[in-house]
């Protein structure tokens, strides 16, 4: 039985699809849509275009449709931004930046934000990597420099924490200390 019913699905995902790739308009408003159409189509549209994006009108159906795209076992793709604070856009920025394929998941908000350019953000991030060329001082000296707060234990973001020769600090823009 559910054979005909994912043949049909589908066959009505693949029109729509193709209607897109086809268009020159690269939006569509798919709030037509019902019930769980919505996000069977979304589950096979992430397999067509690598990078969706999704506006939805409150935060309530942004959480709804994330459950629902990850029953259908879409939560590696998924990004849900549900908060508007700078250090959580700067968390999902990062996470969007390391990711080729994704559906990003949003209230209108979003569209109210400013965000930098993407080569001026890469220009302002420094990556430390293991084996790195910074002393240990230069590290301390840039921590405060960009006005992390020490103290004894990592506990939120811009923090560090200094145990002997170990530094432990929380970026802004990730989501556990590093």
């Amino acid at each position: 039985m559910i054979k005909p019913v994912e043949k049909f699905l589908n066959k009505q995902t693949d029109k729509i699809i193709n209607l897109i790739k086809n268009s020159d308009e690269k939006k569509i408003s798919i709030s037509q849509l019902t019930g769980s159409f919505k996000s069977l189509f979304l589950a096979k549209l992430i397999e067509e275009e690598k990078q969706v994006l999704i506006l939805l009108p409150e935060i309530k159906l942004v959480e709804e449709l994330y459950v629902e795209l990850s029953i259908l076992g879409l939560s590696d793709k998924l990004i849900p931004v549900t908060e508007f604070r700078p250090e959580a856009l700067q968390e999902k920025l990062t996470d969007i930046t390391k990711r080729n394929n994704f559906l990003l998941l949003s209230t209108y908000n979003l569209l109210k934000c400013s965000f930098p350019e993407k080569e001026k953000l890469e220009q302002q991030t420094t990556k430390i990597n293991s084996g790195s060329e910074i002393s240990y001082d230069e590290l301390l000296e840039y921590l405060n420099l960009l006005n992390y707060q020490k103290d004894k234990f990592v506990g939120a973001p811009g923090e560090f924490s200094q145990r002997g020769s170990i530094i432990d600090f929380w970026s802004f823009s990730e989501p556990n200390p590093v």
